[in-house]
This record gives structure tokens, sequence and C-alpha cells, in this order.
């Protein structure tokens, strides 16, 4: 029991295509190999969000620019990183150097036992 002629459902919807059948599977395609020596992460862009020097009061949106006329005024950047402290070796604390403080301690604030 059809409600609409097939070819009136056709104009309104659409004649339905029946799709292609593949019997062959695809064939895959290997992803092109990588240069090892061209690698992209590692360029450095010059460009930056604009900013306004502290020195001059200009904005700046290129680095080297701004590197630039910082020199131009004898100035520097500070690193980033500022160098580790050198720490030199300090003698092992003894429970005996412990005891021997707060007995001096104790007797600098008047004495008693402990």
């Amino acid at each position: 029991m059809a409600i609409m002629d097939q070819d009136k459902f056709n104009r309104i919807f659409g004649a339905h295509k029946p799709t292609r059948v593949r019997n062959k599977p695809r064939r895959m395609r290997a992803a092109p190999l990588r240069n090892p020596n061209l690698s992209a992460p590692a360029v450095v862009q010059d460009g930056m969000d604009a900013m306004q020097s502290m020195a001059d009061g200009l904005h700046y949106d290129s680095k080297s620019a701004y590197y630039r006329s910082l020199k131009d005024q004898g100035l520097t950047i500070a690193e980033e990183k500022p160098e580790a402290p050198i720490i030199t070796d300090t003698p092992a604390i003894t429970g005996h150097d412990v005891k021997e403080a707060v007995a001096q301690s104790v007797a600098e604030l008047g004495g008693g036992a402990i």
C-alpha cells in the first residue's frame, strides 16, 4: 500500500541512487618520511605580541627590533635563569654539636636544668 506514487516521492526527496560496492580493498599510502635534519619545531620566531618598552615607551612587535633598541641605549636583558649559587660543602652537624649549642644557650639565658 503506497501513500504516494514513486515519481512524486522522487521529485520531493530525490531519487535513491544505489551506492557503489567496492570489492577490492583501498590502497593505503605510507606517510612521507621526514628528514631528521630539517626539524620545524626548532624554529625560533621573531614575532611577539605587541608590548611597550619600559626603556623608550615605544611599542614593539618584533623581538629583534626590541633588543636592538635596548642595545642602542646601552641596556641589556637579564638572563631568564640566573647562575646557580655556588654551594660549599659544610661539615655535618653531629648530635654532640647540638648538645653543646643548647648548653651554651641555656648558660647565656640564665642557667638552669634542661
